[in-house]
């Protein structure tokens, strides 16, 4: 769900702890589905998932995977 100001927020539905949890999702565009993936992804452990696995067809940041002079590394950041 979101708050008034945007803002998303995680509320599980249901109890985690031990579970084996796969997130299906995407990056694109990653400037807003890299933050609400990581905030589900960080809910689902600090409820003591056992692990947590995401599945992304499309990985944002995948082009900038090498080390180059004054180059970002986005690739090591996701």
């Amino acid at each position: 769900a979101r708050f008034d100001n945007g803002e998303m927020h995680v509320e599980l539905q249901t109890p985690v702890e031990g579970a084996d949890c796969a997130v299906l999702g995407t990056l694109s565009p990653p400037e807003r589905n890299l933050g609400e993936l990581l905030l589900l992804c960080d809910t689902l452990r600090r409820h003591r998932a056992r692990s947590v696995l995401a599945i992304l067809p499309y990985l944002a940041y995948a082009r900038q995977d090498r080390l180059e002079t004054h180059r970002s590394l986005g690739a090591a950041w996701v």
